[in-house]
């Protein structure tokens, strides 16, 4: 009988995890493994097949030791942050991100979800500010990282510069009901109601049942008649 080999293996392990097989694709990975122990997308495939299976920790293994075999691979060391994400170690996964960015420093959107990560999972602000600020040095259209700078400098309390941020983001978009509203929320902040009320009726004009900014506007509404009585 002719021994299959690792590439019948790997091919077998892909077709069972398409069908979410995993557990029997792992198996076929490791037989490929056992043949040619030294190629990363073997480890890489199992390692995915693993995190399906919510096998975090082997995952990670799985993942070492593909970077192990190939450290320059950036597909690696974002599967690696991933997983590590899903475990809670956020300051590794930190750590991983930056190596990714050593292998591809000049894109903007691994800037842009760096400073995603220092802000939604470590509220490292002002680290997030400056991944925000690489990225729109890197791509100045770049509206989400105006956004996400935006709403980093409003949760610091620097209002001003939040307005900004937002005014940028809808010169690019100026249809985004979202950041309209959010730019209302930031002049209700610096008590600029009447500002506030202009931003929250743009929202509701591009976006009549958006309750938020209707809400939004009736409490920047009964402020500022407060202010004013």
């Amino acid at each position: 009988m002719t021994q299959k080999t690792w590439e019948y293996w790997y091919k077998e392990g892909n077709r069972l995890c398409s069908l979410a097989k995993y557990q029997e694709g792992i198996t076929a990975y490791r037989k490929a493994i056992e043949i040619n122990p030294d190629n990363h997308d073997l480890f890489y495939h199992k390692g995915n097949a693993l995190f399906f299976l919510e096998k975090y920790k082997k995952a990670v293994q799985a993942y070492n030791k593909a970077i192990k075999i190939k450290p320059n691979d950036l597909k690696l060391w974002a599967a690696l942050w991933t997983v590590l994400l899903y475990l809670g170690k956020d300051e590794e996964a930190t750590t991983c991100y930056n190596k990714a960015l050593e292998i591809r420093p000049n894109n903007h959107e691994d800037w842009y979800q760096r400073g995603r990560l220092l802000f939604d999972d470590l509220a490292k602000y002002e680290e997030a500010i400056a991944c925000y600020d690489r990225a729109i040095e890197i791509s100045p259209d770049y509206h989400q990282a105006w956004y996400g700078r935006g709403k980093t400098l409003f949760c610091s309390g620097k209002y001003e510069q939040a307005i900004a941020c937002y005014d940028k983001v809808l010169e690019l978009k100026p249809n985004d009901h979202q950041a309209w509203n959010i730019r209302g929320l930031v002049l209700s902040h610096l008590e600029r109601y009447e500002e506030a009320i202009t931003s929250y009726a743009q929202a509701i004009k591009i976006k009549p049942d958006f309750s938020l900014a209707i809400n939004n506007r009736k409490n920047a509404l009964d402020k500022k008649s407060a202010l004013d009585a």
